[in-house]
């Protein structure tokens, strides 16, 4: 995890818990403080720097980081050097709007992904302009002859956040409201991604739209993968789609997938809070059952091992 990274991680943990310990110069909100204030800390470092001086060195650097190493004497401590960075950064940031590097992307969407995972207000059309970026950076990097899995990986280094995890997150909650920008995010970040078979999801409920025909094959394959490996998460989500469609086959082969692959009260809860919807919506005798024994085992703890007959008893139901 680099630099920038690692003080975004820090601070998500301590407004999550600020009790941490934490010294206040590692979390402290940069963005928030004036140019001259940025300047006049710089100087009690012993930086002594305006923006003409900066803009002077920073001619000579690529980067943020860069620019830290350049300026930072060799003799100074390690939470000197840190410490300074993180004034050079926003500073950089502000006064380098034309030299946008990676660190200063992912510093972005770090702050995007936040706002969006609290359900804050974001500026979608900035960060649909970041992910533009992200995606020209993607491209450049395979074109250098990197694979694409690896050229997402090297990027996410640069970022807080779960990057794979929050497109399929942003794109599938997209799919319900703008079906074009998601299908086009879908096509530009689909070749990069580490787990492919999430994002063939989110496939599936575009062309399910477009092209029922191939949707339904492409479900259908998943499913026998699945079947083949089974992934409990995946499996109650294409639950849920198989749902929607009204496909009753494919939604019941894949809950008894997913009920072969229970070990918790959480994940019995999981296929539960899908499973009874699509039981009841789709008339299935089993649905006053399902229902019982959701009643039964809602209040036991998340994390107990299943001790009963559970994924047996949801498997006849269903057979």
């Amino acid at each position: 995890m680099n630099g920038r990274a690692l003080y975004n991680t820090l601070r998500i943990n301590w407004v999550r818990d600020p009790s941490l310990p934490i010294q206040p110069w590692q979390v402290e909100n940069y963005r928030d403080l004036p140019l001259a204030r940025l300047f006049e800390a710089l100087s009690e470092l012993g930086l002594k720097l305006d923006e003409p001086r900066f803009l002077a060195y920073a001619e000579e650097a690529d980067s943020p980081e860069q620019l830290s190493e350049l300026l930072c004497p060799d003799e100074w401590e390690e939470e000197s050097c840190a410490r300074a960075y993180l004034f050079l950064f926003e500073v950089w940031r502000r006064l380098m709007p034309q030299c946008r590097s990676l660190s200063v992307l992912c510093d972005d969407l770090d702050q995007f992904i936040a706002a969006w995972e609290r359900e804050r207000p974001i500026d979608e059309e900035a960060l649909l302009f970041a992910l533009e970026e992200l995606e020209s950076l993607l491209e450049e990097s395979v074109d250098a002859g990197t694979s694409p899995r690896e050229a997402l990986a090297t990027i996410a280094a640069w970022s807080a956040h779960d990057l794979e995890g929050f497109l399929h997150s942003y794109i599938s909650e997209l799919i319900s409201r703008d079906e074009t920008v998601a299908s086009e995010l879908l096509s530009g970040f689909a070749p990069y991604v580490e787990d492919p078979l999430p994002f063939d999801l989110l496939l599936v409920r575009l062309l399910l739209e477009s092209d029922p025909e191939h949707g339904l094959a492409m479900l259908e394959r998943i499913l026998e993968e699945l079947e083949e490996e089974p992934d409990l998460d995946l499996l109650v989500e294409l639950l849920e789609i198989a749902h929607h469609a009204t496909e009753e086959e494919i939604a019941q082969r894949a809950a008894i997938a997913a009920a072969s692959h229970l070990s918790t009260n959480e994940d019995l809860q999981l296929l539960l809070s899908e499973l009874i919807p699509t039981a009841e919506e789709m008339r299935w005798p089993a649905a006053p059952q399902l229902a019982a024994l959701q009643l039964k085992t809602k209040d036991h703890p998340s994390e107990s091992p299943l001790t009963g007959d559970e994924p047996s008893l949801i498997t006849s139901l269903l057979q």
